[in-house]
């Protein structure tokens, strides 16, 4: 694995441990989505909604 796989990998990360549960609608349903792009990207389980 590259250096720009494990950096996109550790922001991928990031964002998935961001809460979110505090975000209005919207930006909340985007936040989600993108949570879940990341999961099948790296083949990881989704975090609770």
């Amino acid at each position: 694995m590259g250096h720009v796989k494990t950096v996109e990998r550790q922001n991928d990360l990031k964002i998935l441990c961001e809460p979110h549960a505090h975000l209005d609608e919207p930006f909340k349903s985007v936040v989600i989505q993108q949570k879940r792009e990341i999961c099948e990207r790296w083949g990881w389980e989704m975090p609770p909604v």
